[in-house]
C-alpha cells in the first residue's frame, strides 16, 4: 500500500488544484472540463526531459478559443492556446492570473 499512499499524497492536491481552476474557469463563462493528461516536455538545467505520468488540466472551448490549463508537480499552472493573436489577446489573462501563478511563454 505505500505506493498507492505515496501516489495519493502526490495527487490528491494536484486534483483539488484541478478541480479549483475548473470551477474558476466555468465562473468566467467558459465550457471547461478536467481531464489528465501525460507526455508533457518540460525543460530541466537546459535539457527538455518527458513527463510520463498525467497531470490535471482543464480543456477549456469556445467559440473562438481552444485551450488546455494545467497543473505542475509543484503546483504551477500553465496555458496552451492554439488560435489567432487576437483572438488569444482576448482571453482574461488577469481573472485567471487571480486564481492561480499562471506564467505565459510562446506569446509573440
Amino acid at each position: 500500500m505505500t505506493g498507492w499512499r505515496q501516489l495519493n499524497d502526490i495527487y490528491e492536491p494536484l486534483h483539488r488544484a484541478g478541480m479549483d481552476l475548473l470551477n474558476a474557469v466555468r465562473a468566467l463563462g467558459y465550457d471547461a472540463r478536467l481531464c489528465y493528461c501525460n507526455l508533457h516536455e518540460v525543460k530541466e538545467r537546459g535539457t527538455y526531459h518527458t513527463e510520463y505520468f498525467p497531470l490535471p488540466e482543464v480543456e477549456i472551448n469556445g467559440a473562438a478559443l481552444a485551450a488546455d490549463l494545467g497543473i505542475a508537480l509543484d503546483g504551477s499552472a500553465w496555458l496552451e492556446i492554439k488560435v489567432s493573436r487576437a483572438d488569444t489577446l482576448a482571453l482574461d489573462y488577469a481573472a485567471l492570473a487571480a486564481q492561480t501563478n499562471l506564467t505565459v511563454y510562446g506569446a509573440g
